[in-house]
């Protein structure tokens, strides 16, 4: 038997600190209330896990996409 999820799951897209800015910034649309929220974190691995929302909920946060900017390894 499998047990169910505990809280619903909401997928992140996670943007890199660039110019001035000096935090992470993630944006989701809530499973729970169906709006997007916005949140920012001080390094690139604390975005995941269980967070409360904009609207009170708690939902399990999943990095589903990151956004590193012009400056990453990967756009070179």
């Amino acid at each position: 038997m499998e047990l169910p999820l505990r809280h619903p799951a909401a997928y992140v897209s996670l943007y890199a600190p660039y110019g001035r800015r000096r935090l992470w910034w993630f944006a989701f649309v809530c499973p729970a209330c169906s709006y997007g929220h916005f949140g920012r974190v001080r390094d690139e691995d604390s975005a995941e896990g269980l967070r409360r929302a904009g609207c009170g909920r708690l939902v399990w946060l999943v990095v589903a996409r990151t956004y590193r900017g012009q400056a990453s390894e990967v756009a070179a």
